[in-house]
Formats: structure tokens, C-alpha cells, sequence
């Protein structure tokens, strides 16, 4: 078992002025490898809103599924933003300490991705308890690094009715 530990994010819902019974069907959203939660809900890493959506390597996508009808969880993935280890922020405001996190979880047989999947489990959990939320339509989706552990989110717990998987697949030659 593991830990419980704190996991920031964004909790979006689809306009629908008047409709306080809706029932959504969700999505939980992972940015990519070095972006930040900020980087796929509109914001700038100060928290103001930015003035161009969509136009960026992971296009808003958790502002795009709720602007699709979807109950949107968008979460920071350990080692970037602020699950980054405080050290690493400090001298280096943009990076990350996957690599640091990743070496020392190897040394007790775990891993950075397993922990990753571990955190959309627990959203998964979290939205499950919602009363606003069908159970049984809960998807993820992520990009590059999110995408991997969207996907294996999907292989290892059935409550995961689909993986959106965006640049994590690809062949050898493209390497």
C-alpha cells in the first residue's frame, strides 16, 4: 500500500447554466513530460488566466474537454511543478526532479510512472464519489509522459472506460 500523499490540480465542470442535476461523464487529465497542471487549464504559472488558448504544445486539453461536455480533473504529475522536489525548484525554476524521484524509488521497487498511475487511481476515486459524475464513464488523457500513464492507467484498473493517448507511442526510426 501506499502512502497517501497531497496531489494538486484543477477540478473543471462544463458550462450548463441551470442544469444543477447534470450528470458528466469525466476525464482525467496529465500533462507531459516538464509542463505544469497550469499548462493544460488555461492558466499561467502565476494562476492568471492566459490570453491565448490552445496554441501551445499541450493545448489546453483540460479546458478543451470541458468545453466538451466532459467533468474534468486535471492533475500535477510528481516531480514537475509543484510535486517537484523543493531543492530542484529552487535552482531550477523550470525543471523537474523526475530523475531524482525515478533513483530513489528504484532502490525500494517502485517507480515514478507506478506512482503516477497510483495518482489517477486516487482522482478516479475521488470522482467515483461525486454525485455529479456518471461511475461507469471515466476516461484519461494526457500527452507524452501522461499519455504513457494515461494508458497504463487504462491496463490496470477496469474503471477506465477509455485512454486518450497523445505522443507517446512511436516507432524506433523516429528516435
Amino acid at each position: 500500500s501506499r502512502p497517501n500523499y497531497p496531489v494538486g490540480g484543477y477540478f473543471l465542470l462544463p458550462d450548463n447554466p441551470g442544469n444543477s442535476k447534470a450528470k458528466y461523464s469525466a476525464m482525467v487529465c496529465v500533462p507531459g513530460h516538464l509542463s505544469r497542471v497550469e499548462d493544460i487549464v488555461g492558466l499561467q504559472p502565476d494562476g492568471t488566466t492566459r490570453s491565448t488558448l490552445y496554441a501551445d504544445y499541450q493545448h489546453d486539453i483540460a479546458v478543451q474537454c470541458a468545453a466538451n461536455g466532459y467533468a474534468t480533473l486535471a492533475i500535477e504529475s510528481l516531480g514537475i511543478g509543484s510535486r517537484a522536489a523543493e531543492r530542484i525548484r529552487k535552482q531550477f525554476p523550470q525543471g523537474t526532479s523526475c530523475k531524482q524521484f525515478e533513483d530513489l524509488l528504484n532502490l525500494f521497487g517502485e517507480s515514478l510512472f507506478g506512482y503516477r498511475v497510483y495518482d489517477i487511481l486516487r482522482a478516479i476515486d475521488y470522482l467515483q464519489s461525486r454525485n455529479d459524475i456518471k461511475k461507469d464513464k471515466i476516461a484519461t488523457i494526457g500527452i507524452s509522459a501522461g499519455g504513457a500513464v494515461s494508458l497504463l492507467a487504462a491496463a490496470v484498473d477496469t474503471r477506465v472506460k477509455c485512454a486518450v493517448v497523445s505522443c507517446f507511442l512511436n516507432d524506433i526510426n523516429s528516435l
